[in-house]
């Protein structure tokens, strides 16, 4: 078992006057600074006679367990022509249930245990997640395998689903913000799955037989894993999971193929795309080549966001074009990893006549890190990336599923236990060189959600040319 020494600490920088610390305010006298002993929550495995890999975390502290059936692939697999299949199909397995659990049945089931079953589904990955109360549990483990094993794929369900989607579809136009982010996407990943959409003609294009066939193509052993964590009996429930999921062969052939996710970024053009839209306010988003997971430069991109503009009131962009100049209501930056690639984003809203004013600041500051970036600001930010680690372990279930996607990013096992070590090893010339490598102003390509005549032309490089969005 690993242990992690913490300091918190409470850093309050808003509001102080020129030259006032904070151990000068009468309050800070009462805050206590002590080392915590943070004991990892231990995270243990084992697999189905079938091959299917099962992790756990145990805790017994509240009588609340949780399952998460997680199936590799998913919309990574779409194409052009069946985009949204993953979620239609999803949803209409838990609204439609199967045959021993119809739709009214099982929904009445959860709903008066006030247990709660539900469908995600990401790029790489397509989960069905229960949360009990641990003396309904292994009950509620069952029927969620039953379904998910024979669901019944009604017509007339499938088209409250399918109607559901299409009404998302169309009003994603509506969220000037919603919609920016869309647009950036496409413009940085170009004819890519990372970018694809469901669209009113490939939702309409999917037939019930193409959801079962999607069905099969997703049940397959290779394809599995089973998260259990919180107040379970671990016997229990493996021994459930091997009644109903032990029939399914494991195939490695079924594994899901994720090349189509390797495909590189588009080069930055300079180019700003603009969707118009006769709205008082526009939504900017400069979009930019990122690093994946495991990337050497991962922790100082983290640390250089996050003084940037990342989750920070203090950081630049905020303080700059929200506080200072009143600008923007929303500023702020962060950024995407997986383990073949990432982007960055810088995201603001503003009214129309102050869309060159947040351009040229955002410019201005990519361009001088070092107003923002010194010794003492990276201490602070140090700081705070240490004392919000404690919240990685509010819950079992939470805790499981970082420590899981992170082993799916392809970092080692001990990722956690070495983060805030190697946090603290990063120099202030490792945080400036990630300014010069990644967020240098040409690097990003912009996009703008409001009127045509909101973007001067003279905003370069972000506005070298310009060219009209379209969104599918």
């Amino acid at each position: 078992m690993k242990y992690l020494k913490l300091i918190p600490v409470v850093v309050i920088i808003a509001g102080l006057s020129a030259g006032e610390k904070v151990s000068d305010r009468p309050w800070y006298r009462h805050i206590e600074q002590k080392e915590l002993d943070i004991k990892f929550p231990e995270v243990g495995k084992a697999k189905l006679a079938n091959g299917i890999e099962l992790y756990f975390v145990e805790s017994h502290l509240i009588p609340q367990a949780s399952a998460q059936i997680v199936l590799h692939g998913g919309e990574m697999e779409e194409s052009a022509g069946n985009a949204g299949i993953t979620t239609l199909w999803g949803e209409s397995v838990l609204f439609s249930g199967s045959e021993k659990w119809p739709r009214d049945s099982l929904s009445r089931h959860f709903e008066n245990r006030g247990s709660s079953i539900q469908f995600s589904s990401s790029l790489q990955r397509t989960s069905i997640s229960l949360t009990s109360l641990s003396g309904y549990f292994e009950k509620d483990l069952q029927v969620a395998l039953q379904v998910l094993m024979n669901p019944r794929f009604v017509e007339e369900d499938v088209e409250l689903i399918r109607k559901n989607l299409l009404q998302g579809v169309e009003k994603r136009v509506e969220n000037p913000g919603q919609l920016a982010l869309l647009l950036s996407a496409r413009q940085l990943f170009p004819d890519q799955v990372r970018s694809q959409l469901a669209t009113k003609t490939s939702l309409e294009a999917i037939k019930l037989n193409d959801l079962q066939s999607w069905h099969k193509k997703m049940l397959k052993a290779a394809r599995i894993t089973v998260l259990l964590s919180g107040d379970v009996n671990i016997a229990a429930a493996k021994a459930l999971l091997e009644c109903n999921l032990g029939s399914l062969a494991y195939t490695s052939d079924d594994i899901a193929n994720q090349s189509v996710l390797q495909k590189k970024h588009s080069l930055p053009t300079g180019t700003a795309q603009i969707f118009n839209k006769e709205i008082p306010q526009s939504t900017l988003v400069l979009a930019a080549r990122g690093i994946a997971h495991n990337a050497e430069d991962y922790i100082a991109l983290r640390l250089f966001d996050f003084l940037l503009g990342g989750d920070s009131f203090n950081s630049a962009l905020t303080q700059s074009i929200r506080t200072r100049n009143g600008w923007s209501y929303s500023t702020y930056s962060y950024f995407d990893t997986d383990q073949f690639t990432g982007s960055i984003r810088i995201f603001s809203q503003t009214e129309n006549k102050n869309v060159e004013n947040v351009l040229r600041e955002i410019k201005r500051l990519l361009e001088n890190p070092a107003e923002y970036v010194n010794a003492e600001s990276l201490r602070l930010a140090k700081i705070s990336m240490r004392n919000r680690f404690v919240f990685l372990y509010e819950r079992p279930d939470q805790y499981l599923k970082l420590h899981m996607s992170l082993l799916w990013d392809g970092m080692p096992q001990d990722y956690l236990a070495t983060l805030l070590s190697k946090t603290d090893k990063v120099t202030l010339e490792q945080v400036m060189a990630i300014s010069k490598k990644y967020y240098q102003p040409e690097n990003f390509q912009l996009t703008l959600v409001g009127p045509v005549d909101a973007l001067p032309s003279s905003i370069a490089p972000f506005a070298k040319k310009t060219s009209s969005a379209v969104l599918p």
